[in-house]
């Protein structure tokens, strides 16, 4: 199926740093549950295939528990959660000293407290990633860095003409360094049925977002071409470009909110050499 509704993609920049945010990611737990099974293990691992060779990241672990148990309970089995959380993100490979909290915050109480099956939303563990300013020069190879105030059309790779300084800073800055060669890369949000079959049957395959000006399926590598397009056309040497669509195969956060899907819908630029 192809996306009928594309909004206007916001898509984050600083060419010399990018802005301070916070994103966050949350994983949910079985009923009185505080190991990590199948589901939340791939909720993790998402996370970890997009933040572990980012750039300028500290992390936040926050447990949490439903009501059913008990105050004292469910706060040691909130801290059992995102002590689970850490050492699995550890494990993979992030550095403790990265990860700046680690917390059970125990029971998320409502008014209405009677159902003896809980609430299933609140027994989660949510990761929040904090991003430092960086300066694009001291990235290393293969970190990432995602480009802010880029904005597309609906369903096109055209950029709309407010994008331009965020470009003319990128594209001063790979004047000044010029022995940095990167990778520009496309993402969209709004993974449909058809995507998420045809991404399973081949993890280097997807459906792309339908992009209107093409009438192809390949909105995220047509904007990240178009990225390419104005630097080579400004002066960089294409040898030191190179460019890349993902579709919504690599996502930032889950999508329950349109603001979800704004920080899905993005470019990037990866380090490839320096």
């Amino acid at each position: 199926m192809r996306n009928t509704i594309l909004i206007l993609l916001a898509l984050t920049l600083s060419v010399s740093s990018f802005a301070v945010g916070t994103d966050s990611v949350k994983v949910l737990f079985a009923y009185k549950v505080a190991d990590l099974d199948a589901a939340s293990q791939q909720s993790i691992d998402a996370f970890i295939h997009n933040y572990l060779n980012a750039s300028g990241v500290n992390i936040s672990v926050y447990g949490y528990a439903d009501y059913v148990g008990g105050a004292a309970y469910n706060k040691g089995l909130s801290q059992q959660r995102a002590n689970n959380v850490r050492d699995y993100l550890v494990k993979a490979g992030f550095k403790k000293s990265n990860i700046k909290v680690c917390i059970g915050k125990g029971q998320i109480d409502h008014a209405t407290e009677t159902d003896p099956a809980g609430v299933a939303e609140d027994r989660k563990v949510v990761i929040a990633i904090s991003r430092k300013e960086q300066d694009i020069s001291k990235l290393k190879t293969n970190e990432t860095l995602v480009l802010d105030n880029i904005y597309f059309k609906a369903g096109s790779h055209q950029v709309l003409e407010g994008s331009r300084p965020e470009m003319e800073k990128l594209y001063s800055t790979l004047k000044k360094h010029p022995k940095i060669k990167i990778r520009i890369e496309g993402h969209i949000c709004c993974i449909t049925p058809e995507q998420q079959q045809f991404k399973s049957a081949s993890a280097e395959q997807f459906i792309d977002g339908y992009d209107y000006d093409t009438q192809t399926d390949k909105l995220s590598t047509n904007r990240a071409k178009e990225i390419y397009d104005y630097l080579v056309t400004s002066g960089i040497d294409s040898t030191r470009l190179s460019y890349k669509g993902f579709g919504a195969t690599r996502k930032l956060v889950e999508e329950n909110t349109e603001e979800d899907k704004v920080k899905n819908r993005r470019v990037e630029i990866r380090i490839m050499e320096k």
